[in-house]
């Protein structure tokens, strides 16, 4: 490895921008390759969709919406799965809408977890003080790596630009936040992140271990969409080795009986007993082995396609657009006069043009050229919903944040209560497609009556958060629905089911 290629391995960089709920933007950050060096993109106001009430998910990078999804998100945080994959990072549960809270958690073993919160703060209703008793419960320690950035919507004179004398009180309530913390403004004070009224609402706090690793944190001008806010970018010194790259083997479409057939002619006979007495000779028989099976494996396995950072819809001329797009964004924020603005508005409206029309077009090529195969995949994609891509724990809660931390708060019954309703979802499915043939049987509708009063009892417990009044009438209705199960014969009446 050459010394840049060590120096980038030491670089965490974080990309902050909010999109302004822009499909096109949200769309282009994901899938320009100039993303691909960013470990974690911290967005505020993503484009949501209404039809899969979620923001766009993207192969290379691992997305983390609000734990809480009382309402469309206005934060979300992706990760890149090249620098950190899902088994690196941990989501913490928070009850806001507009809060991602993240741990990612180094390989480098004298490197401590690193606690990253990506904030919106709605200018009608402030979650500042909110946030900073919930951080206060979780007993974060000051040596701690903390990097909070967001949208704030606050005006205070540490950081207002000059001449800009607005004073906010929830700017006062994260000023409290912050020295409660032990955080330090990272973005130099007074830079305009919010261009329209030349103000600075986007910030980038950091602890005082992050403070010491930071190497930059300023307006990212060749990494910009477009946006009406400014994008900032912060990079620290940060060793993390990375996930490695090379191609690997797709064992799911080995050929076996192609493998066994190589095998057994490479191996017709096995080594006689004088090539066993010594050590040597042992040695040279594993040796024949290994390279055999080695042999039998490239022959008989192909190798993984890896999969691109970009979608099938991203061109070049996309990345030659939004770069041409920067330049006149930068060349008018040093001039200020109104025909570079013009210029810059035009090339940035058509590169998001251009990203509809890649994608229109991509697609009818796709449905116009479908064959008997492909056509499944088409259906595929219209009727699949992607899911959040994080695998929990098997007790359903998430992992401890290490001993830099402790929560005191438990996790929410959130979860629990959507597995029982999908429980309760798929057992009424299955009931109404049964119906005709319940009917005519009596002895079986009985006891799915008593079934159907047992869920209306779980429903009853669950509403009223399990009181003890309540799991006393669980238990005696569970306790009477078994012995009237019983003595109705629900076994003989599944099994004339069968037979029908």
């Amino acid at each position: 490895m050459n010394i840049m290629a060590q120096a980038q391995s030491r670089m965490l960089k974080i990309l902050q921008v909010n999109l302004h709920k822009n499909r096109e933007r949200t769309h282009g950050v994901l899938n320009d390759p100039d993303m691909k060096e960013f470990t974690t993109i911290m967005i505020q106001e993503p484009y949501w969709s209404e039809y899969t009430k979620e923001t766009p998910n993207h192969q290379a990078w691992t997305r983390y919406e609000p734990t809480n999804k009382e309402r469309s998100p206005r934060a979300v945080t992706y990760v890149n799965k090249a620098h950190f994959p899902p088994a690196q990072v941990v989501q913490i549960e928070t009850p806001f809408t507009d809060v991602v809270a993240l741990q990612l958690s180094p390989t480098v073993s004298d490197e401590p977890p690193l606690l990253m919160i990506n904030v919106y703060n709605p200018c009608d209703e402030s979650i500042i003080q909110n946030l900073h008793e919930f951080l206060q419960r979780m007993h974060i320690n000051s040596n701690s790596g903390i990097i909070l950035a967001g949208d704030f919507n606050s005006h205070h004179p540490m950081w207002n630009p000059p001449q800009y004398y607005r004073h906010d009180d929830t700017a006062d309530q994260l000023v409290e936040l912050a020295a409660d913390l032990g955080l330090a403004l990272l973005i130099p004070p007074g830079t305009v992140t919010y261009p329209n009224a030349s103000t600075a609402i986007d910030l980038v706090w950091g602890s005082q271990a992050m403070e010491a690793k930071m190497v930059k944190c300023r307006i990212a001008k060749e990494n910009d969409h477009g946006s009406d806010h400014l994008p900032i970018e912060t990079w620290l010194s940060i060793a993390n080795d990375r996930a490695d790259t090379a191609p690997k083997l797709d064992f799911a479409k080995t050929d076996w009986d192609r493998f066994s057939t190589i095998l057994g002619s490479s191996l017709s006979r096995p080594p006689s007993e004088e090539d066993l007495q010594s050590t040597s000779g042992i040695d040279k028989c594993a040796i024949k082995l290994v390279k055999t099976i080695q042999n039998a494996i490239a022959e008989t396995t192909p190798m993984k396609r890896l999969c691109p950072h970009s979608k099938r819809w991203w061109n070049k001329n996309l990345t030659i657009l939004r770069r041409q797009a920067c330049k006149l964004r930068n060349r008018y924020r040093r001039t200020r006069r109104e025909q570079e603005k013009k210029a810059w508005r035009d090339k940035a409206n058509k590169y998001t043009r251009e990203i509809t029309n890649a994608k229109t077009s991509t697609w009818r090529k796709f449905v116009q050229n479908a064959d008997g195969k492909s056509i499944y995949e088409i259906k595929r994609y219209l009727d699949t919903v992607s899911t959040q891509p994080v695998i929990p724990t098997l007790d359903g809660k998430h992992k401890r944040m290490g001993k830099w931390w402790t929560r005191s708060t438990v996790v929410s019954s959130h979860h629990r209560h959507q597995q029982i309703s999908r429980t309760w979802a798929a057992r009424d499915t299955l009931k109404r497609s049964n119906t005709r043939r319940q009917s005519q049987s009596s002895k079986f509708r009985e006891p799915l009556a008593k079934l159907c009063q047992r869920r209306r009892l779980d429903q009853m417990a669950l509403q009223t958060k399990s009181s003890s009044r309540h799991f006393r009438i669980l238990r005696s209705g569970y306790k009477n629905y078994s012995k009237q199960a019983l003595t109705m014969g629900t076994s003989q009446a599944y099994s004339s089911k069968q037979q029908r």
